[in-house]
C-alpha cells in the first residue's frame, strides 16, 4: 500500500478522535443513582448493556468511515507486491520521444496520427508535478531539439508548432539519445515514454537487450484507430544508356500495396519536364508490388527532372516517387591508335553502338597525324590499344582532359610502362601498370559481377560462361587505397579504374583489346559495354547518386572555385548557402541535411550548374503497426506498458507508477459504513417503553 497524499497520518489520528473523546468522558462520569428495587435495578443494568454495545457499535462504524473518508481522499494506491508506507513518491525524469517521422502524417480518422500524438504529450503532462520532469524528444531519422517547459501549458504550446517531417526513421538513435538524457537526470526515477505510430520501418530487431536500459518503465503510446490502405511508389528504374532527344524511353515504376487488400484502378501518372507525359491503371494485390511500364520521350536534351505520380491515399507523402534523366544531345567520340588495326575492333564496336544510340558520333584519327582542336571537339578520347605517344601527342590529350574532356585508356599489348608510369599516366589515376607474373598469361578469368558494383555493369555481366568471356592476361594495376576500382576480375585484379584531372574524367581499362589477351571483341558483351563507357564518361559523374530524405549531400562541380558562392534551392523555394568541402583533392558543396523530398538546384553566382532529387524512404510506406510481441522481446515485459489512448493517459500513468489507486472503494466503504451506523443508531422505541 503507497499513499500518494503526506497528510493521510493527521487524517486518520483525526478520525479517532470521537473514539478518544468517549473513552475519556466514561471515564471521568458517575452513573446515574436508580431505585432500590432489586428487579429494576437488573431490568435497568441490561438495558444499559444493551445501549452501551449499540452506542459502541455506532461509534465504531462512525470511527472508520471517518477513515475511509480521509484514506479516499489521501488516494492510496495499491502496488501489488513490495509496498512501502511512505508519505510521498520520489521524483520522476521521463524522456517522451515523439515520432515525426514520414508516416506519421498518414490520417487516422479525421486527423493525422501526428495530430493525435502531439494531443497525447499534453495529456501526458498532466501525469507529473512540480518535481518532477518532462523532456519531449522528437525523432525522426535523427533525435531532434530537445524540448521542456516549466508548465504542461507551455510545453503544449512547444508541441504544437511541430510537424511531421518527410524523413525516415531510426528508433535506435532515438533510444540512445534518450538513454542519454536519463543518465544526465541524476537521482530522479528514470521513465521513457514512446509516441508513434509503430509502424515498422527504422525499428531495430528484437533480439538486442541494450535499448533504453536507464528507463525504469517503459511506456509505449500508440496513435489511436487502424491505419487505412496505403499505396506508395517504391523504385522508379530508367534506362539511361539509350535516354536520347525525340527517343521513347520507358519508365518502370514499382507501386508498393502494403496493406493485407488488394487495390484495382490505380491511377498511375507520368510526369516529365513539367508536363504529364503518360499514365497507365494497373491492379496491385495485398501486401505485392507490381510493375507499371510508362512511355515517354524527352523533347529537349539536358537534366530533366520527371516524377510518378499516385492518386491520394491515406499517406499522400509516398504517392510522388522523384528521378533525373540525362538527355544528351550528342556525344562526339575520337578513336586515337597508332595503326589503323590499334583501333579497329573499338571502331567496329562504337559504331555499332551509335546505330542504336543517337547520340553518339564516333571518328577515329592516327596520333601521327593528329591535327590541333581535333581533340577539343571531342567529348571523349579513347587511346585504342595505345603502346606509347609522342611527347607533343602527350601533353595535348592531357591538356585537353585539363579542360574537361574524358579519356578512356586502353594500353596495347606492346604497351612501354615507363612511359605509361611516368609520362601518361601521373596525375590522371593513381595507379601503375605492371606485366603479369612470368610475362604470361597465368589462366583464364572472368569478369566477377559481384566485385563490379557499378551501374555501367548492371545486367550486363550475367551471361559471361554461356558467351565464353575470358580474359587471358592483363596488366596488373597496382594503386593504393584511394584508387577507384569500378570493376574487377573474378581473382580481385582491377579491371577497370578511374581518376580526375580537374574538369576531366579518366577511365583505365586494364586489358588489351587483342583476341590474344581476351576473347571479349568477338562476344555480345563487348558492343553494350563500350557504348555504356563512352556514356558514362560524357553524363554527369554523380548522375547514379541516390538520395533519400536525411542524407548528407556531397556534390562535385569540377572547375569550380572553392571560393564560390554556391546556393542550394529546396524542392520548397527556400535558398540554403551552402559551404565547400575538399576531399580526395576534389572540392565539393555539402547540403548538411536534405530534409525535403523533391528536385534540389545548385547555383552559383545565379548559375545553375546542378541538380538532383531527393526521396522518401520507401519502407515508410508501411504502415502496419510492430506487434505487442515484438515491443516486449525489445524492451521486457516486466517493464514494458502499452497505454490505451482515450482512456485517460495521466490516470493509466498513476496507475503503472504508483499501483492501482483505492479512493473509490474507500468511499463506497465510508457510504456503507455510515448506512449501518445509521440504521443501528436508531433507537428502539417499543423495548424503551416497556422498560
Amino acid at each position: 500500500m503507497q499513499f500518494l497524499n503526506p497528510a493521510v497520518l493527521f487524517g486518520l489520528i483525526a478520525s479517532a478522535a470521537p473514539l478518544l473523546i468517549h473513552l475519556l468522558h466514561r471515564g471521568t462520569s458517575r452513573p446515574v443513582p436508580f431505585s432500590n428495587l432489586a428487579f429494576l435495578r437488573r431490568l435497568q443494568h441490561s438495558h444499559m448493556r444493551r445501549v452501551r454495545c449499540r452506542q459502541w457499535l455506532v461509534l465504531a462504524l462512525r470511527t472508520l468511515a471517518i477513515a475511509c473518508l480521509v484514506l479516499a481522499f489521501a488516494r492510496p494506491a495499491w502496488r501489488g507486491s513490495a509496498g512501502r508506507w511512505v508519505g510521498r513518491s520520489p521524483p520522476v525524469c521521463a524522456v517522451a520521444l515523439l515520432d515525426q517521422s514520414c508516416s506519421t502524417a498518414q490520417r487516422r480518422g479525421a486527423i493525422t496520427a501526428f495530430a493525435q500524438l502531439k494531443r497525447h504529450v499534453g495529456e501526458l503532462a498532466e501525469a507529473f508535478g512540480s518535481r518532477d520532469r518532462l523532456i519531449v524528444l522528437p525523432y525522426a531519422r535523427t533525435p531532434g531539439a530537445a524540448l521542456a517547459a516549466a508548465s504542461p501549458a507551455e510545453l503544449r504550446a512547444r508541441v504544437a508548432a511541430l510537424e511531421p517531417t518527410e524523413a525516415g526513421t531510426d528508433v535506435r538513435a532515438a533510444l540512445e539519445a534518450a538513454d542519454a538524457l536519463l543518465r544526465a537526470a541524476g537521482p530522479a526515477e528514470p521513465e521513457l515514454f514512446i509516441l508513434s505510430d509503430l509502424a515498422p520501418a527504422g525499428w531495430p530487431a528484437a533480439d538486442t537487450s541494450a535499448l533504453a536500459p536507464s528507463a525504469a518503465r517503459v511506456y509505449i503510446v500508440p496513435a489511436e484507430g487502424e491505419p487505412a490502405p496505403n499505396l506508395g511508389i517504391s523504385e522508379v528504374r530508367l534506362p539511361v544508356w539509350t535516354a536520347a532527344v525525340g527517343r521513347s524511353l520507358t519508365v518502370a515504376a514499382t507501386v508498393r500495396n502494403a496493406a493485407p487488400v488488394g487495390r484495382e484502378g490505380v491511377e498511375v501518372h507520368l510526369f516529365l519536364d513539367g508536363e504529364r507525359v503518360a499514365h497507365a491503371t494497373t491492379a496491385v494485390a495485398a501486401q505485392a508490388t507490381q510493375v507499371v511500364d510508362l512511355p515517354a520521350a524527352p523533347r529537349r536534351p539536358g537534366r530533366l527532372w520527371g516524377f510518378v505520380e499516385l492518386e491520394d491515399d491515406a499517406l499522400w507523402a509516398d504517392n510522388r516517387r522523384h528521378f533525373v534523366v540525362d538527355v544528351p544531345e550528342r556525344i562526339d567520340v575520337l578513336v586515337l591508335g597508332e595503326t589503323p588495326a590499334a583501333t579497329y575492333y573499338l571502331r567496329r564496336a562504337l559504331g555499332a553502338a551509335a546505330e542504336g544510340d543517337p547520340a553518339i558520333r564516333v571518328r577515329s584519327a592516327l596520333a601521327a597525324e593528329l591535327t590541333e582542336g581535333e581533340l577539343d571537339s571531342a567529348d571523349v578520347i579513347v587511346l585504342s590499344n595505345v603502346n606509347r605517344l609522342d611527347r607533343t601527342t602527350t601533353a595535348a590529350v592531357r591538356a585537353a582532359v585539363t579542360g574537361g574532356r574524358a579519356l578512356l585508356v586502353v594500353p596495347g599489348a606492346g604497351a612501354d610502362l615507363n612511359y605509361y608510369n611516368r609520362e601518361l599516366l601521373p596525375g590522371l589515376i593513381p595507379v601503375s601498370l605492371r606485366v603479369p607474373p612470368g610475362g604470361a598469361p597465368a589462366g583464364f578469368r572472368r569478369l566477377d559481377p559481384e566485385r563490379s558494383p557499378h551501374p555501367l555493369f548492371a545486367a550486363i555481366l550475367v551471361d559471361q560462361a554461356a558467351e565464353d568471356v575470358r580474359f587471358g592476361a592483363s596488366f596488373d594495376a597496382v594503386g593504393g587505397a584511394r584508387l577507384e576500382k569500378l570493376a574487377c576480375f573474378d581473382d580481385g585484379g582491377p579491371a577497370l579504374v578511374a581518376g580526375r584531372l580537374d574538369r576531366g574524367r579518366i577511365f583505365l581499362w586494364t586489358t588489351p583489346v587483342d583476341l590474344e589477351w581476351s576473347a571479349l571483341p568477338l562476344r555480345g558483351l563487348f558492343v553494350p559495354l563500350w557504348q555504356r563507357l563512352v556514356r558514362e564518361l560524357a553524363l554527369p559523374e554523380q548522375r547514379h547518386e541516390v538520395y533519400t530524405v536525411g542524407d548528407q549531400v556531397l556534390r562535385l562541380c569540377a572547375g569550380l572555385p572553392v571560393t564560390s558562392e554556391v546556393e542550394a534551392e529546396t524542392p520548397a523555394g527556400e535558398r540554403l548557402r551552402l559551404p565547400a568541402e575538399l576531399r580526395d583533392e576534389q572540392c565539393y558543396w555539402r547540403v548538411a541535411r536534405a530534409d525535403q523530398a523533391g528536385l534540389w538546384r545548385l547555383a552559383a553566382q545565379g548559375t545553375e550548374f546542378d541538380r538532383f532529387v531527393v526521396n522518401l524512404d520507401p519502407e515508410e510506406s508501411v504502415l502496419e503497426p510492430v506487434s505487442r510481441a515484438y515491443l516486449e522481446r525489445l524492451f521486457g515485459a516486466a517493464r514494458l506498458h502499452v497505454l490505451r489512448p482515450g482512456d485517460g493517459l495521466a490516470a493509466q500513468v498513476a496507475a503503472r507508477r504508483h499501483g492501482r489507486e483505492l479512493w473509490r472503494e474507500c468511499l463506497l466503504a465510508a457510504l456503507l459504513l455510515l448506512l449501518a451506523e445509521h440504521w443501528l443508531a436508531r433507537a428502539p422505541r417499543a423495548a424503551a417503553s416497556a422498560a
